[in-house]
């Protein structure tokens, strides 16, 4: 079905003014409350759905990047999803993963076997949102009738399979093949990443480090053969990394063997590639250009913890 099956004019909210994420979440929720999901199980009142809304927000922010927020709660009592959407008049601090104040929000609330519709929904809003077609729409217009129409004109389908482009994360940081280990092992740690891309000056993407890459570059070919080392009093099994590290590079350590998938590729496949190919990673790209990741906790959080 579209989007706008699942909308009206009344769940569209332009240029509110809220104070804080809690005084947005607050506004939008009195509003999704009347929505015929929601009504039609009288036990679903406010305070039960505020109270949904702000235990999935108190275990993780819903500001998901690029001034967009998803406040959202899987419901049971409900057959459908509730949706509505809101633009602030002025940019706040929600507590987003990339730090950016939001400026959009589409709160969702989804039957709890049915999860992956919200996230079917955040995706087309998220993608909608971000064009600059409408961008410049909203500039010009606070008409929630209006706004509807330009939605509905769309035939956003939100039953469709999930694919890469709606699960993956932006990647944090990336090298090239140039950055020395040192560099690519400080980034590493610091992200509490197991592995990480190598791009090239164009974005894209050549490679790939993991760690084991990093701890077998130190470690002795003969260390690894042994089948214990309690006869061994001294020894430093990365003697050879601090001797020969200075010199080395991303280039020389990373490898081919990645996995690599369009944007448009279906979750099947993805869960296919990390658990029964057993990549740690999915490296999303376009036309060869690194866009985004996927790991497990990726799609933990994208799809069971929605």
């Amino acid at each position: 079905m579209h989007l706008e099956t699942y909308l009206s004019e009344e769940f569209i909210l332009p240029n509110i003014v809220a104070k804080h994420k809690w005084d947005l979440i607050e506004v939008m929720a009195e509003r999704i409350v009347r929505a015929p999901a929601v009504t039609a199980n009288p036990a679903l009142t406010k305070d039960v759905v505020l109270t949904a809304l702000l235990e999935r927000e108190q275990q993780m922010s819903t500001g998901m990047g690029n001034g967009f927020a998803f406040p959202h709660a899987r419901l049971e009592g409900i057959n459908t999803i509730a949706i509505c959407l809101a633009t602030l008049g002025e940019a706040i601090d929600y507590e987003a993963l990339d730090g950016q104040r939001v400026h959009t929000a589409c709160m969702v609330l989804a039957p709890s076997t049915r999860p992956t519709m919200a996230l079917k929904v955040m995706a087309e809003i998220s993608r909608l949102f971000s064009s600059r077609e409408t961008e410049l729409f909203l500039a010009e217009t606070a008409d929630p009738k209006k706004i509807y129409e330009h939605i509905a004109a769309k035939k956003i389908e939100i039953n469709a399979p999930i694919t890469a482009g709606e699960i993956m994360r932006p990647t944090l940081f990336s090298i090239n093949p140039s950055t020395p280990l040192r560099q690519v092992a400080a980034m590493m740690s610091k992200h509490q990443t197991h592995a990480t891309a190598v791009v090239d000056a164009s974005g894209k993407l050549v490679g790939q480090i993991t760690c084991d890459h990093l701890f077998n570059f130190g470690v002795p070919e003969f260390f690894r053969q042994l089948k214990s080392v309690s006869f061994i009093e001294e020894f430093d099994p990365f003697e050879r990394y601090f001797q020969d590290e200075a010199g080395a590079v991303a280039g020389d350590l990373m490898t081919s063997n990645f996995a690599a998938v369009p944007v448009g590729t279906m979750m099947l496949e993805i869960v296919f590639l990390l658990t029964v190919k057993r990549h740690s990673k999915v490296y999303v790209v376009n036309d060869g250009v690194l866009v985004g990741e996927i790991d497990k906790t990726s799609v933990l959080d994208r799809i069971i913890n929605i």
